[in-house]
């Protein structure tokens, strides 16, 4: 006959459960807290963006591609990163508006794109 002893009594196993219960909570917590700390999103600039051929992780909290038909591309304000390569092979591309928003650029953003770069902060 096999007697299988268990791991851990119900005290212990309430105790677990508890501990897991209290991590979600501080998580939940944290989270509304860090979304309540960025910026606004300008949902009209990142329409504009997006008709103009850009490209935005599911949020529009980061520019993945800055596409544009147009010789100047504005980041729209929101926007926190812009990603790596995000403007590579947009040579026709020449001025480049980056809001205050945006507090990472990624590796090679500008890489073999744009050839003579004008970079206004916004």
């Amino acid at each position: 006959m096999i007697i299988f002893k268990p791991m851990c009594t119900v005290k212990t196993f309430v105790g677990i459960m508890s501990l897991l219960l209290c991590s979600l909570n501080l998580f939940a917590s944290v989270r509304e807290n860090v979304l309540e700390t960025l910026p606004p999103l300008n949902m009209a600039q990142i329409n504009k963006a997006k008709r103009d051929g850009a490209g935005f992780s599911p949020d529009n909290r980061i520019l993945l591609h800055g596409k544009s038909k147009s010789k100047k591309f504005t980041v729209p304000d929101g926007v926190i990163e812009i990603a790596d390569m995000a403007f590579v092979y947009s040579s026709h591309i020449s001025h480049v508006v980056i809001p205050d928003s945006v507090s990472k650029i990624g590796n090679r953003a500008f890489f073999n794109g744009v050839n003579k770069l004008e970079i206004t902060p916004g």
